[in-house]
């Protein structure tokens, strides 16, 4: 990418905020997909405080890594006389199979996690360059602009900045209609169906 202009920088910096403020918001929506479903509920309904997913995932495959590593190291040692501890030996590789396809599972549930914190990572460095770049070039345009030409770009950095805000409640909001049709599509077919049974007779 060559050197950017002023408005240009200006552009994907907001973009780049956009970006984070999605991210931020999938991040959240993995973590705590339940919030959303409860935003969706009657209003001044109380709800039980959201649990945090991927500390509960997290926190059982520590566990289970850990209730792995003594067998391996039993295992280890029986092996040096596989004949006398045969059998041992089978329920202890049981065990440790058992083990790694659970910890294999949770890391399949937890690599979408992954995925967006590595995005947000980069996002979030390219958008600490871009402000550092806009600093500099605004300390250069600042000192032939006028007092004019200053309220006039400040302006439209403000403009471009509502736009980026709307954005984001335009996103958050599209994602509490889409868990309140989850929601209420649970309840609306059942309904519908039974409707339709009474209707009949």
């Amino acid at each position: 990418m060559g050197k950017l202009t002023l408005p240009q920088l200006e552009r994907h910096l907001f973009s780049a905020e956009a970006s984070i403020a999605e991210l931020e918001q999938q991040k959240e929506a993995f973590e705590r997909p339940e919030e959303a479903e409860a935003e969706a509920g009657e209003e001044g309904e109380e709800e039980p405080e959201a649990v945090n997913i991927v500390k509960e995932l997290d926190t059982k495959l520590k566990h289970l890594k850990n209730l792995v590593k003594e067998p391996k190291k039993e295992l280890k040692i029986l092996k040096k006389s596989p004949l006398l501890n045969a059998d041992k030996i089978a329920e202890i590789e049981t065990l440790i199979k058992q083990t790694e396809v659970e910890i294999a599972e949770i890391e399949t549930q937890l690599e979408p996690l992954k995925e967006i914190t590595k995005q947000l990572k980069e996002a979030k460095a390219k958008l600490r360059t871009l402000k550092k770049e806009l600093v500099k070039r605004l300390d250069v345009a600042r000192a032939v602009l006028t007092n004019e030409k200053c309220q006039s770009l400040v302006l439209g950095i403000f403009k471009d900045g509502l736009i980026v805000e709307l954005e984001r409640y335009v996103t958050a909001h599209r994602q509490q209609v889409i868990a309140a049709v989850r929601v209420q599509g649970r309840f609306i077919f059942p309904l519908a169906s039974g409707d339709a049974t009474a209707s009949h007779d």
